[in-house]
C-alpha cells in the first residue's frame, strides 16, 4: 500500500536528518574546538609578548637606576676630589707661609672655610684624623707664634720637617679616599712613607746645616 511506502520513505528521511544533524553537531564541535584552540594560542602569544614587554621594561628600569647611581657617584667623587685638592693646597700654603703674612692669613681662612663646609660632607674619618694631626703639628711649630714655617736658602724653600710629615700624611689620606684609581696598595703606601721619611730627614739635615752655617 502507498502508506507503507510513505512510512519507509519517512523513516529514510528521518534517518538522513538524524545523520545530518549528527554531522552538523560534530562539525560544530570541531569548529568550536579549533576556534578555542586558536584563541588559546593567541592568548599564549599575548602572554608571552606581555612577559617580554615586562622583562624589557624591568631591564630598562634597572639600566636607568644604574645610570643614575653612576652619575650620582661620579658627581660626588668629583666634588670630593675637588675638596681634597683645595684642602691640600691650602694646607701646603699655610705650612710654607709666615704667620703674620697675608699669604698665611689667606691660606688659614681658605683652610677653615673648606673644613667648616664641604669637608664635613665628603671627608672620611681617616682624612679628618690626618687633618687634625696636621693642625696639631702646625700649633707645635715656632712659626705659629710669629716665626716661619719654612727654611729658605737662596731660591730653595723647605718646609719644617714635622709639618712636612703631617702634610704628606694628609695628602696620602686624601688620596686613599679618592677612589680605586688613586688608591695605593699596602706595599705602595710603605714606599710612599719611606720616601716621605727620606725627604723629611733631608730637610732636617739641610736645616741643621743652615743653622750651623755649614
Amino acid at each position: 500500500m502507498v502508506p507503507k511506502v510513505g512510512d519507509a520513505e519517512a523513516r529514510f528521511w528521518d534517518i538522513c536528518i538524524k545523520i545530518g544533524g549528527g554531522a552538523i553537531a560534530i562539525g560544530t564541535l570541531i569548529i568550536g574546538f579549533n576556534t578555542l584552540s586558536r584563541q588559546g594560542d593567541q592568548l599564549q602569544i599575548q602572554q608571552q609578548q606581555l612577559k617580554a614587554q615586562q622583562e624589557q621594561f624591568e631591564a630598562t628600569r634597572k639600566e636607568q637606576v644604574k645610570a643614575m647611581e653612576e652619575e650620582y657617584h661620579r658627581r660626588f667623587w668629583d666634588k670630593k676630589f675637588d675638596v681634597y685638592m683645595r684642602l691640600c693646597q691650602a694646607a701646603s700654603s699655610l705650612a710654607l707661609a709666615q704667620s703674620e703674612s697675608d699669604e698665611y692669613k689667606q691660606a688659614n681662612h681658605e683652610l677653615m672655610l673648606i673644613y667648616g663646609g664641604e669637608f664635613q660632607v665628603v671627608a672620611s674619618p681617616e682624612v679628618k684624623k690626618a687633618f687634625g694631626e696636621f693642625l696639631f703639628a702646625v700649633s707645635l711649630n715656632p712659626f705659629s707664634e710669629g716665626g716661619k714655617g719654612a727654611t729658605k736658602s737662596g731660591k730653595l724653600v723647605l718646609i719644617v720637617p714635622d709639618l712636612h710629615r703631617s702634610l704628606t700624611a694628609l695628602a696620602l689620606a686624601c688620596r686613599q679616599d679618592s677612589g680605586s684609581e688613586f688608591h695605593l696598595s699596602d706595599q705602595q703606601v710603605e714606599k710612599f712613607n719611606k720616601a716621605t721619611d727620606d725627604i723629611t730627614n733631608f730637610i732636617h739635615e739641610f736645616q741643621s746645616k743652615i743653622e750651623t752655617g755649614k
